[in-house]
């Protein structure tokens, strides 16, 4: 098995070398990791000589999760340095700059040379992966070195790698390398206990939601989605992919504003998005401050970066999108504003979806009909809307303190 990994590596850079003559997003992951070694070498011979606390994160969703306890060691161990790695130029592109890190940068690809080499340069005194993120080599090198290493946020199902047959059995052993893995719910330190023999799990929560509800203590002051919304009722579209937009087509507007917050905006992504809404819109880029009740535009598209979490604080109801794609984005967001939330139907791999349909904080839509008569009956009907909007933000506390714990659980005896 380890043979068709590396095999399968080979062939996905080389899918990736030949996406980036026509894809920018390919050729920023071929860019960004041109001269790594050499460059990295250069950096951490002449940044000081403390130990690295080492962050891996996809992309900028798993950068969200991991930022409360990057924030918290910062705060707490001031004789470490922060290293964050990301896959996706995505993430990379977004917090190459961010001031609580001493280095941001690429991941290389996971060989057996350049896991060793990565470490000889960092040689970090604990690592955290990231909810998903299982790369075979590094895993590999980091348990030779002995250095502790951790799996933190993390969810499994039935449906996850883990439980296929064949590759399963190989990607499990991967469960075993890391020194203690903090899930999210307890069905998944079942799972592990249960049906991959893993010992070293723990129960610590969603280390989001204490990044989620200290936004929502503390939200912008978004003056312009405020004068947009006047006097009436705002429905937030986050993380909205075209998939998602047929949802509004057939809503009234009577009494209601909405707020679509793409997932990407980059221009490519963001054209073919606009084509689809039928209303009067403008784009926050190119609005101002002076709305009033009179103007006839009814939606207003933020395509700028950093803005969607503090703009629920504006919300009514909340849709958050990719359910009907590869799955659904950032839930505990809106929820911790205290609003309903609603998604699509592929969210069988999101442990906060499946929690907030439990304690009736969050609703899965289907189809358009079905969304058109929620959103019209919540819109009659404030005291449902409400204590569905309580129920969502109560689930969000109940899974706070994760970064306490996690931070508690590696850092007790340093």
């Amino acid at each position: 098995m380890v043979f068709l990994y590396q095999i399968g590596l080979f062939f996905y850079a080389l899918g990736i070398r030949v996406a980036s003559l026509f894809s920018p997003k390919a050729k920023e992951w071929i860019d960004g990791r041109k001269n790594w070694e050499r460059n990295l070498l250069s950096f951490s011979e002449t940044n000081g000589k403390d130990p690295w606390v080492w962050f891996h994160c996809a992309s900028l969703g798993e950068f969200e999760q991991a930022r409360p306890l990057i924030e918290k060691i910062r705060l707490k161990k001031k004789g470490y340095r922060i290293l964050i790695t990301f896959f996706s130029p995505s993430g990379f592109r977004v917090r190459k700059d961010y001031g609580q890190a001493d280095c941001v940068c690429y991941l290389p690809l996971d060989t057996p040379r350049n896991a060793k080499n990565f470490l000889d340069i960092f040689r970090p005194e604990v690592a955290f992966f990231i909810r998903y993120e299982f790369w075979f080599f590094f895993l590999r090198e980091l348990k030779k070195r002995g250095i502790k290493h951790y799996l933190v946020s993390a969810s499994f199902t039935t449906h996850s790698t883990f439980f296929k047959p064949i590759v399963g059995n190989w990607y499990s052993k991967m469960l075993h390398s890391f020194s203690a893995i903090f899930v999210m719910d307890m069905d998944s330190k079942t799972l592990l206990e249960n049906e991959k023999g893993v010992s070293r799990v723990e129960y610590s929560g969603d280390t989001r939601a204490d990044r989620v509800l200290k936004i929502a203590e503390a939200p912008q002051d978004l003056q312009r989605i405020k004068n947009f919304k006047g006097d009436n009722k705002l429905l937030i579209l986050g993380s909205a992919w075209k998939e998602d937009l047929g949802l509004i087509k057939n809503i009234s507007f009577e009494g209601l504003r909405v707020l679509i917050a793409p997932h990407e905006i980059a221009e490519s992504s963001l054209g073919p998005l606009l084509a689809l809404i039928e209303k009067p819109f403008v784009r926050y880029s190119e609005s101002n401050d002076s709305f009033s009740s009179k103007d006839e535009i009814q939606v207003l598209v933020l395509d700028t970066m950093g803005m969607l979490a503090s703009a629920y604080s504006y919300a009514d109801i909340a849709y958050v999108g990719g359910g009907f794609g590869k799955g659904i984005h950032n839930l505990l967001e809106p929820a911790a504003h205290g609003i309903p939330v609603l998604f699509g139907p592929k969210h069988q791999k999101f442990p906060e979806a499946s929690g907030l349909l439990r304690v009736k904080g969050g609703v899965e839509v289907k189809e358009e009909k079905q969304f058109s008569r929620i959103i019209g009956n919540w819109l009659k009907d404030e005291k449902s809307r409400i204590s569905v909007g309580n129920a969502a933000k109560s689930f969000v506390e109940s899974a706070a303190g994760a970064t306490d714990i996690i931070f508690d659980r590696v850092f007790s005896k340093t």
